[in-house]
């Protein structure tokens, strides 16, 4: 196969592979990232949940919003089988409620820019989260922020109690 290559047909296939591997790394380095973690926080400002927003990528992500979710109701496996028939996807919040930090009394800080490889954080007081989990099945919370394009990141779930 490679018999009568000549030198320039090995600068032309190198030459193709690094321009190739370059623009599949500026496609993936374009999109934006965001990385949501929920910890419980101790300091001057109150006891409490605090929401961080990671911005990742190399660029500036406007961030639009951050709610919460809670386990509202136990969901039986039919329930979640009839879902996943229904809609195609797999029901991992069936059963959970979304609700905005608005809604609790909590300002947010959205919409704002968040720079590259920066973050932006939350705090929800031991109050606020008391009041918002006592509808609650079970003591954890998932925190979502949503970016100006639409794309939701979840944290993990975070187990209070």
């Amino acid at each position: 196969m490679a018999q009568g290559w000549k030198l320039t047909d090995w600068l032309a296939v190198y030459a193709a592979v690094l321009s190739t591997s370059t623009f599949a790394w500026n496609l993936i380095q374009s999109r934006s990232r965001l990385k949501v973690e929920v910890m419980y926080s101790v300091g001057a400002e109150g006891n409490g949940v605090r929401i961080f927003v990671q911005n990742l990528s190399g660029h500036d992500v406007y961030l639009s919003g951050v709610t919460l979710y809670y386990p509202y109701s136990r969901v039986p496996w039919r329930r979640r089988l009839k879902f996943m028939w229904k809609y195609k996807k797999l029901p991992r919040r069936v059963g959970w409620v979304q609700t905005g930090l608005k809604t609790l009394g909590v300002e947010d800080g959205c919409p704002r820019m968040i720079e590259a490889r920066n973050s932006h954080s939350v705090l929800i007081l031991d109050e606020k989260v008391d009041e918002l989990l006592a509808k609650a099945v079970e003591q954890t919370l998932i925190a979502m922020a949503q970016d100006s394009l639409f794309r939701n990141s979840y944290s993990k779930p975070f187990k209070l109690k």
